[in-house]
């Protein structure tokens, strides 16, 4: 299953699409070329994160974090401040 993330009239040749390719209860974050079909790897999600309403993608087509649905029906956003940082609570 895909799901499109983001789009940019920055980068109208590319989109933020989530896929879950390895796992099919887990989206990861990957970035797709329309035109070449080039496909990178942006963040992976993790198990138990099945039901979490959402990547957060910046105007720039970065993933900048999650929204981690818990278990009492509260939620938590996650950031990240670079690439190739770990998420952490808000």
């Amino acid at each position: 299953m895909a799901r499109v993330l983001g789009l940019s009239p920055k980068k109208p040749c590319e989109a933020v699409i989530g896929l879950n390719l390895h796992d099919p209860g887990v989206h990861d974050a990957y970035m797709i070329n329309v035109e070449t079909g080039k496909m990178e790897l942006l963040a992976t999600g993790e198990r138990g994160l099945t039901l979490f309403p959402g990547w957060l993608i910046d105007s720039e087509m970065r993933v900048r974090g999650f929204v981690r649905a818990n278990a009492d029906g509260s939620k938590t956003i996650h950031l990240r401040k670079g690439r190739n940082d770990p998420f952490s609570p808000a």
